[in-house]
């Protein structure tokens, strides 16, 4: 297992972490090594020093941990990992991605796709990114790398010209940053988007 800081649970406060339940609140932490910052990778640990789950750490939210890997050998600092994780959430769309009747759809929807903070919407040839937790905003540009890679090859071939930012859910001030709106990859969205569901055309300002 890498070295990472850890986050050990109070005694007890360990069930919901092995039902897989994504979240850790700040009452159930009982001590921290290694003094991880805001979307730091960190370790869940039990209060006898059992390795439970990999998260990302947010010391401004009540959420203090949100959690996306059960298996102590993973490597989340990885771009294989992410990769993994957002190819499996394409291939679930991969009916909608193949059908030239429809050109908008949620791609990625955070912890339902094991990739907390995280939302992806497809609008023809821009993704619209949202990051609403610390770990998304940290890890923001190796996900826009990757989903440009993914996008644009096999077996999707989706045509991305640009990776465009809508970070500015409320929430984001629960995690203690602040909003952020502008391209991230690519060129410039054009005014209007012009889409497809269902066969029917609808122009959309991203």
């Amino acid at each position: 297992m890498i070295s990472t800081p850890r986050v050990y649970l109070k005694p007890g406060r360990d069930a919901p972490v092995q039902r897989r339940h994504p979240w850790v609140f700040s009452g159930g932490i009982g001590r921290i090594t290694g003094d991880p910052e805001a979307g730091d990778l960190v370790a869940i640990h039990s209060a006898d020093g059992k390795f439970l789950a990999w998260g990302h750490y947010s010391p401004a939210s009540q959420i203090r941990v949100r959690l996306f890997s059960w298996v102590a050998e993973a490597d989340p600092n990885s771009d294989a990992f992410w990769g993994n994780r957002l190819k499996r959430a394409l291939a679930g769309r991969a009916a909608l991605l193949a059908s030239p009747d429809t050109t908008a759809c949620r791609l990625i929807h955070a912890e339902s796709d094991g990739v907390p903070g995280l939302i992806v919407d497809r609008y023809n040839e821009v993704l619209v990114l949202q990051c609403l937790t610390a770990g998304a905003e940290v890890r923001k540009q190796q996900f826009a790398t990757l989903l440009g890679e993914l996008c644009t090859g096999r077996p999707w071939e989706i045509p991305v010209k640009s990776i465009f930012e809508r970070s500015e859910a409320d929430v984001r001030d629960k995690e203690g940053l602040a909003p952020r709106i502008g391209r991230i990859q690519g060129g410039e969205p054009p005014e209007y988007v012009d889409i497809v569901e269902n066969g029917l055309h609808f122009y959309v300002d991203v």
